[in-house]
């Protein structure tokens, strides 16, 4: 369990990243990147205990279910502009948010849901940290390239390459920490 959510948080800060280079305007918006991008495309598998139904479909007993969150968060009948970054969806207040039900599972449901969560769920305070610590560059004019690569957890078929500087404030606090310790 040490390891769970290292690789797939590392992943997720790629593409997050990746999304906000090729959408400067958004640059503070970037929670989006979970729904269109995400690490792990199938949830941990279930088994189904008798037979049932689930959306038409007859399930036998015993069988092994995959959710594929990466189709649902993909999917226009359950999303408007299902394929466009638009990380003001999530910005409403909890009363005003769309029902987002069973739409929205990055992390997977019950028992089964990701052990890396909690992890995952300080992904904001480091994408955040980065943000404010760092002026970040492209390396070059072109998009930064959203195709998507093999295996799990999901990666970019190429690496990000982007340079930062680190700003003032990192450099204060840096020569503060070194004058203060051991």
């Amino acid at each position: 369990m040490i390891f769970a959510g290292t690789n797939t948080t590392a992943v997720t800060l790629e593409w997050a990243m990746s999304n906000l280079f090729n959408h400067p305007q958004v640059l503070e918006k970037a929670k989006q990147t979970l729904r269109l991008c995400p690490a792990a495309p199938l949830l941990l598998s279930h088994f189904s205990k008798n037979e049932c139904t689930i959306g038409g479909y007859d399930v036998p007993k015993n069988s092994m279910l995959f959710i594929n969150a990466w189709a649902i968060h993909r999917d226009p009948q359950l999303w408007n502009d299902a394929l466009k970054f638009r990380p003001e969806r999530f910005q409403k207040c909890q009363a005003e948010a769309e029902d987002y039900g069973y739409k929205f599972m990055a992390f997977g449901l019950g028992r089964r849901a990701c052990p890396g969560m909690a992890l995952a769920n300080i992904l904001s305070f480091a994408l955040g940290s980065m943000i404010q610590c760092f002026e970040w560059k492209r390396v070059t004019d072109k998009q930064i390239d959203s195709a998507e690569g093999n295996g799990l957890p999901m990666p970019k078929a190429e690496p990000l390459e982007v340079m930062c500087i680190a700003r003032d404030i990192i450099h204060k606090e840096l020569s503060s920490f070194q004058r203060n310790s051991y």
